[in-house]
């Protein structure tokens, strides 16, 4: 007979809790002497002492939502009286699983990782925290805090993304999915990307190229500069654009693989009708390619001078988005009419940058001349007061823009006398992250991709055709929706009126969208299940978009999952009919220990009466080594475990019983 003590590690402090050879689930003990087991042994488990962390189950189809837009609970409003609808969020578990148990601390990184997918802002994703509660004094848990922040931008805070943007690679053609490789060289420049149109004559799928990796620019001060003086007339003194026609803008990246987008191949939503756009001249098909935002250089209809033309992305008339004309000039404005690009010398406006400023949802479009003087050609916040209605102003860059990214392109054969000219990208602001694999069209931190990938493209329809985004209502109104900007406070900027909110069960008045929110008793938030900034946030004194919220009460972890002693390496044979095959375990621990303990440091179990599992050896067994794994009845490991593991086994000869019968 032998008594077998099988153990992880030597001490319970300095440990890897992750290593094949010593975690608290799965070890290998060898031995320095061989020891011979007898044929026709039997062996059982005699006790086991362990450490069962906390742990709690998630499944997909646990739901909350995330909203980031005004604190609906303080203005009463509803989620779509503005541009901004409540993100469905669930857990993010690992693939083609609906269920899975996760110890304390992998429950709150599965947690920290997936509050942040569900705001892919790019100036909030990955700045989410998620964290245990515990009690200050002694150190108990307590449940649960759930952190919001964003950038808080200052002038660290956003790059100039020369490293991550500015290379020959890093734009393609926006028709390259049908095939289009274009007529556009991008060289790397010192400054940044150059855009060079090849010879001949160039259309609209040729011409047109945007940014396929890359940061989206920032909402906090983001701010791209683009020199379009390489796209003048080399003519006379040059300072003007007679025969250039090119656009600059910005787009949101979207995927092009979408099962749902008629337009899959082409840079354009599955919903754009590019008839239904107006605004353009009749020679080049300007309106064919898709923008959030756009400045042409083109000449007006029926006349050869060419124009500086604003257009933005807004509900058609036929259930779709188009390019609708901002008429930037009148009202008031420094601008009477379209600011006229075909004059040259003196009479001319020597325009030289574009400068694109992204504050918030307000987007701002300033030019600069060759004297160095920036001039507004949109600003909303100055041209509301000088009298601006809705056809004049840029609608604000809600959910669906929240990534934009630069978009260019040239028409025709190019400007009178400069057959190649370019435009270069000379500045470019933007939140580098490193969270999660960031890349341009990844669902995680692309909503709109996201939805797309769902084959969700309605709700993105529903956001971009609502009233505040289409010309045809009150054209001539002061708009109904007011886009907001930055806010600063003790150096750290803010995007203005704009809160994260969490609605962890159905808030169906302020959220008509939240059916199914069910995550509240979970994460201990059952008193008071919508968290916002008027409810139950706490502020950040040094940090104005900084919230804080704490459970109510510490929601309980159970741990109901059952365990079993598995021998791997020896000969004995067990049958688990619950995943159809033989198995190698011994023993069954209960839920509850010896002291009725079900959780925690320390948990003995001790059969009452051992059982016996035969080894089948008709042969002496000679062992050098002991491999101990702890499963669930599904065969997986129990990786709720921590610290030290102990198991004791029981070999011994068979005890074969013999039954006499006879006589009284």
């Amino acid at each position: 007979m032998s008594l077998i003590i099988t153990s992880n590690i030597k001490d319970e402090v300095n440990f890897n809790r992750f290593s094949n050879y010593e975690a608290a689930y799965n070890y290998h003990n060898a031995l320095k002497q061989t020891l011979q087991i007898e044929p026709d042994s039997e062996v059982a488990v005699q006790s086991v002492k362990l450490n069962k962390s906390s742990t709690t189950t998630l499944k997909n189809t646990d739901t909350w939502y995330e909203f980031f837009g005004k604190d609906l609970n303080s203005t009463k409003t509803k989620e779509f009286d503005g541009p901004y609808r409540s993100i469905q969020c669930n857990p993010a578990l690992a693939s083609n699983v609906s269920r899975q148990n996760f110890s304390m601390e992998d429950f709150v990184a599965v947690m920290q990782k997936s509050v942040n997918i569900g705001m892919p802002h790019p100036d909030i994703y990955g700045k989410l925290d998620f964290k245990v509660n515990r009690d200050a004094t002694t150190n108990a848990y307590a449940g649960f805090n759930i952190v919001s922040d964003e950038l808080g931008a200052v002038p660290a805070n956003i790059s100039t993304d020369t490293a991550n943007f500015n290379g020959a690679g890093f734009f393609e053609c926006a028709f390259k999915g049908e095939g289009e490789d274009g007529k556009i060289t991008v060289s790397n420049e010192a400054s940044g990307p150059r855009f060079t149109k090849q010879t001949g004559e160039t259309d609209f799928t040729e011409g047109c190229f945007v940014g396929n990796v890359g940061f989206p620019l920032s909402h906090e001060g983001g701010v791209m500069k683009v020199n379009v003086a390489g796209a003048r007339s080399t003519n006379s003194d040059g300072t003007g654009y007679g025969n250039s026609t090119w656009q600059v803008g910005l787009s949101r990246a979207i995927s092009r693989e979408s099962k749902t987008n008629a337009n899959a191949g082409k840079d354009q939503l599955e919903y754009y009708q590019a008839h239904k756009s107006t605004g353009f001249g009749d020679v080049f098909g300007l309106e064919n390619n898709f923008y959030d935002i756009v400045v042409s250089c083109e000449a007006a209809e029926g006349s050869p001078q060419k124009k500086l033309k604003v257009h933005q992305m807004t509900a058609s008339d036929a259930g779709g988005v188009c390019l609708t004309e901002v008429e930037y000039f009148g009202f008031g404005h420094t601008h009477t009419n379209r600011i006229d690009l075909s004059a040259t010398g003196a009479t001319g406006v020597k325009l030289k940058e574009l400068h694109f400023t992204l504050n918030n949802e307000i987007l701002q479009i300033d030019y600069e001349n060759d004297s160095g003087t920036v001039i507004n050609i949109c600003n909303f916040t100055v041209d509301i007061t000088k009298g601006a209605k809705k056809k004049n102003l840029i609608l604000p860059m809600g959910q669906t823009r929240w990534n934009l990214y630069p978009k260019i392109a040239f028409y025709g054969t190019g400007p009178s006398g400069n057959s190649t000219p370019s435009i270069d990208i000379i500045e470019y602001t933007a939140n580098v992250s490193t969270f999660n694999n960031y890349a341009i069209r990844n669902p995680d931190n692309n909503y709109y991709v996201r939805l797309e990938n769902r084959e969700e493209v309605e709700v993105l329809r529903e956001i971009d055709t609502r009233s505040l985004n289409d010309m045809l209502v009150d054209p001539t109104e002061i708009p109904a929706y007011t886009p907001t900007g930055l806010i600063s406070d003790k150096g750290v900027q803010k995007l203005a009126d704009r809160q994260i909110q969490y609605i962890l069960a159905p808030s169906l008045e302020l959220f008509p969208s939240t059916i199914g929110a069910n995550m509240a008793s979970t994460l201990g938030f059952e008193q008071q299940p919508l968290l916002a900034p008027s409810t139950n946030g706490v502020v950040d004194g040094a940090r104005i978009c900084k919230y804080t919220y704490t459970s109510d009460t510490a929601p309980l972890l159970l741990s109901t999952a059952s365990l079993f002693v598995r021998l791997d390496n020896f000969t004995q044979n067990s049958v688990n009919a619950g995943v159809g095959r033989p198995s190698k375990i011994l023993y069954h621990l209960p839920r509850f220990d010896t002291s009725n303990r079900d959780l925690g440091q320390g948990l003995f179990y001790q059969p009452p009466e051992m059982v016996y599992v035969k080894l089948g050896n008709t042969d002496t067994l000679y062992v050098n080594s002991f491999d101990i794994s702890i499963s669930n009845d599904n065969e997986q490991l129990a990786t709720d475990l921590v610290g030290k593991t102990i198991v004791v086994l029981h070999i011994r000869k068979s005890q074969n019983v013999m039954r006499l019968e006879g006589k009284a």
